[in-house]
């Protein structure tokens, strides 16, 4: 089971995809076989006392997105 990584980032659109660090993150991070994972931060919310986020994963291009409790993830980056 390879590690899940979760990157809660600012809307898609904004992003600078040369620049922006999250990005850098995230290649790297397939780079080294994790299971890479992204939200953005208007899809995450509270409920019973437990966070959760809309996620996606990154670069699937048969994904769809998901609600996910955080605590699913190995590693949060906000």
């Amino acid at each position: 089971m390879n590690t899940k990584i979760g990157f809660v980032i600012d809307p898609i659109q904004r992003l600078n995809i040369e620049k922006d660090s999250s990005i850098l993150l995230m290649n790297a991070a397939l780079r080294n076989n994790y299971d890479v994972f992204w939200c953005e931060t208007p899809d995450v919310y509270a409920t019973s006392g437990q966070v959760w986020g809309l996620w996606q994963q990154y670069l699937s291009s048969t994904s769809q997105k998901k609600h996910q409790n955080f605590n699913e993830f190995d590693f949060i980056f906000l």
